[in-house]
């Protein structure tokens, strides 16, 4: 990711094989990074805090995310994955609002 204020890349998010999904999120808890990865892991990334908020095991590589945050009053948020099995599986997100 690149620092708009430096000009220098920044190193978010991490995975142990490619990452081929990315999507950012805003919340009302701040900024989020959701990655897919052909780790078979899928990460929320808290881009102030540049930790993993969140990190699921998936079945198969993860090719597509998309999240949503707080689905419901009280509720932490959810996301939806698609990957190499052809399943799309709903997940609750663990860590972030």
């Amino acid at each position: 990711m690149l620092d708009m204020f430096t000009g220098q890349s920044v190193q978010v998010a991490q995975h142990s094989e490619p990452v081929k999904a990315v999507r950012w999120v805003e919340s009302p808890n701040g900024s989020y990074l959701v990655t897919g990865s052909w780790d078979k892991t899928i990460k929320v990334w808290d881009i102030g805090a540049r930790a993993a908020v969140s990190t699921v095991q998936d079945t198969g590589e993860v090719w597509s995310v998309s999240w949503r945050p707080q689905v419901a009053v009280g509720s932490s948020g959810a996301f939806v994955s698609g990957g190499e099995d052809g399943v799309a599986r709903w997940w609750r997100s663990a860590g972030a609002g």
